[in-house]
């Protein structure tokens, strides 16, 4: 249904140009802890100083905790920024499901895909009257 909103792939394509963004800065500082963790093995090999040794652990631990409240902070980042972005077609969607839903009088109205029912009669299903009143709205 909502490929059905005009303007609407043009802000999936916002939404991946945005996810590509945090995607390849998650990717640089994954880097940086896989080339830690490699040093550590090769200072290891080395038999290296305990000091040297402790430093590289120690920074290991200092890139994994940066790599992991980037992932925190990026994904609820790019949460607001679908939510931002979605919201308007969102509200408009369940506009058309109320609409339509009280001109038919029905009470609910379920996403067969969300809530798994063991049948459904086809005549039940409002999702092209939902698409059409969608089409409808400016």
């Amino acid at each position: 249904v909502m490929a059905s909103f005009p303007g609407i792939a043009k802000v999936d394509s916002l939404s991946q140009k945005e996810l590509s963004k945090y995607n390849d800065e998650f990717a640089d500082k994954q880097k940086k802890v896989q080339l830690q963790q490699q040093e550590i093995e090769r200072l290891g090999k080395a038999n290296t100083q305990p000091e040297q040794m402790t430093w590289a652990q120690t920074q290991l631990k200092t890139y994994q905790k940066e790599l992991q409240e980037y992932q925190e902070k990026a994904n609820k980042l790019y949460s607001d920024y679908r939510v931002l972005m979605y919201k308007p077609y969102v509200d408009k969607l369940y506009k058309a499901i109320k609409t339509v839903a009280d001109k038919k009088k029905y009470m609910q109205v379920l996403d067969i895909e969300q809530t798994p029912l063991m049948y459904t009669n086809p005549a039940a299903d409002i999702t092209q009257a939902v698409i059409d009143e969608v089409k409808t709205y400016k």
